[in-house]
């Protein structure tokens, strides 16, 4: 046998093998012959040399052959006669299903079909994708149209209880003068000005002098130690740094939002509420609150529930101060005929009994604040809810029942408004609500501080600690005077 008809004599027995394979498969029509269709098709004989550059040609290929029928032994790997193994052609008919719109970065997964010959595939969200969707997804399901943030914050506008949405700006028209004046003092906050004692001024400069990462503060960040220390306590460089180390890390490695929580705002809130990590006996108390549902009786029924992640409160029962203590024993008498038995707008446990003050809505970074905004508002919105029906009275239909003060101005006027935090990754801002009527305003976009390097961290601090101070200044003395006496029906 000459070396030019070795080929033709190899291309003789295979297809003599796929002959006998298809004539002994039942279901296949023995009409024609696998040989006479490879010799009616345009496939070129196969071949044992090695392949060779396409030319070009005027007789049309095959770009795409067509294999052979399956059969029972295309499980197996089939051999040729010199007992080489022999590399199948894939099947056109096991093709790749084409799940439109997926993520590429979403993790494959073999579940069942409901096709019994081919499998199905799915794709995992990540875990910051099902909770960006999540809420989307409920909204369809419910019927609410309020599937994204911008159509929530429009149902919010329409809403006779509902709330609108104004920038924070110097000057802007219905802004109340103690939301005003906080806005000028984080606008200095942000530009760092008096943020730290002056006490810590050689120590921070050592520090810079020592590490290459640390950038020497400019004189002006520097603030009289009393003048400052009446703010709240100023962390230590050593704190402060420890904060630094956690938030650079968070952003390294793209923590989701909890790990944020975790390892940096729940740290650096401690620092500014307590002056340190170690809980204080005081007045002013952080707590985490990222499983706080709202009470149905105080949300807006236009809208679905939503949470935010901490809340500044006030904690009577921890002051010092022996006239706060006092108070304890009130919000426990007020507490007896509300939904739940909880002073605020919220079930959850730990504040039940502890009146919400400033509410945080975080963000991981790179997170969405337009998600921001109205979970912020819709969870304000109920406590203002809440405080109306406190204001009101004891009734169990909401109703004023102490007559000195239904013939009056509302009480609840007098209350300036609702602070708030928005926190994104590093930045952090202030929001606020106020109430015009059963209406709401949103007030956002006030910057005052980051996570990013030393100076933004003392920043925040010194932002918080205004907002503690105004829990304890404007807050707390004008809930004692809406709520607590009233309960009790004193003048003093």
């Amino acid at each position: 046998m000459t070396l030019s008809s070795a080929p033709r004599a190899l291309d003789g027995r295979i297809i003599d093998w796929l002959s006998q394979l298809q004539s002994t498969t039942a279901g296949h029509e023995p009409e024609v012959s696998s040989r006479d269709a490879l010799e009616s098709s345009d496939v070129p004989p196969f071949s044992t040399s090695r392949p060779q550059k396409r030319r070009a040609s005027s007789s049309p290929i095959l770009e795409d052959p067509v294999s052979p029928p399956l059969t029972a032994s295309d499980a197996r790997d089939s051999e040729t006669h010199d007992g080489k193994k022999m590399q199948r052609t894939p099947s056109p008919k096991k093709r790749r299903i084409d799940v439109g719109g997926t993520d590429p970065d979403m993790t494959p997964r073999a579940c069942e079909s409901t096709s019994s010959s081919q499998p199905a595939v799915v794709f995992l969200a990540s875990a910051s994708s099902r909770e960006e969707s999540i809420s989307g997804a409920s909204s369809q399901r419910s019927g609410t149209g309020t599937s994204s943030p911008r159509k929530r914050m429009a149902a919010l506008a329409v809403d006779p209880d509902g709330m609108v949405r104004k920038v924070l700006r110097r000057e802007a028209e219905g802004m109340p003068k103690e939301l005003a004046d906080l806005y000028e003092a984080l606008n200095d906050c942000n530009m760092g000005v008096g943020v730290v004692t002056r006490l810590y001024e050689d120590a921070i400069t050592t520090e810079a002098r020592r590490n290459p990462t640390l950038r020497p503060l400019p004189p002006f960040v520097f603030a009289d130690p009393a003048q400052r220390e009446a703010v709240g306590v100023t962390p230590t460089i050593e704190a402060v740094l420890d904060v630094l180390s956690w938030a650079n890390h968070s952003e390294e490695v793209r923590a989701q939002e909890a790990a944020w929580n975790g390892d940096v705002h729940s740290m650096l809130l401690k620092l500014a509420v307590h002056g340190g990590y170690r809980r204080q006996a005081q007045l002013v108390d952080v707590a985490n609150c990222t499983t706080a549902g709202i009470i149905k009786e105080y949300l807006v029924p236009s809208l679905l529930p939503k949470k935010v992640d901490f809340c500044i409160v006030l904690d009577p029962r921890s002051s010092p101060d022996e006239k706060d203590k006092a108070m304890a024993d009130r919000i426990d008498q007020r507490r007896r005929t509300c939904p739940l038995t909880s002073i605020n707008h919220t079930d959850l446990d730990s504040l039940i009994s502890r009146p919400i003050v400033v509410s945080i809505e975080t963000k991981r970074d790179g997170g969405s604040l337009e998600q921001a905004q109205p979970q912020a508002g819709t969870w304000q919105s109920a406590h203002w809810n809440v405080l109306a029906r406190l204001v009101a009275g004891d009734g169990p239909d909401g109703t004023r029942e102490l007559s000195s003060g239904s013939d009056g101005p509302d009480p609840l006027d007098a209350l300036p408004f609702l602070p708030a935090i928005i926190i994104q990754g590093h930045e952090w801002s202030l929001a606020a609500t106020t109430r015009v009527g059963t209406k709401k305003v949103l007030w956002y976009d006030c910057p005052f501080g980051h996570t990013r390097d030393v100076l933004g961290i003392y920043k925040i601090v010194y932002g918080v600690q205004k907002l503690v101070t105004y829990s304890k200044d404007v807050f707390w003395p004008w809930y004692k005077d809406a709520i607590l006496k009233s309960a009790a029906g004193e003048d003093g």
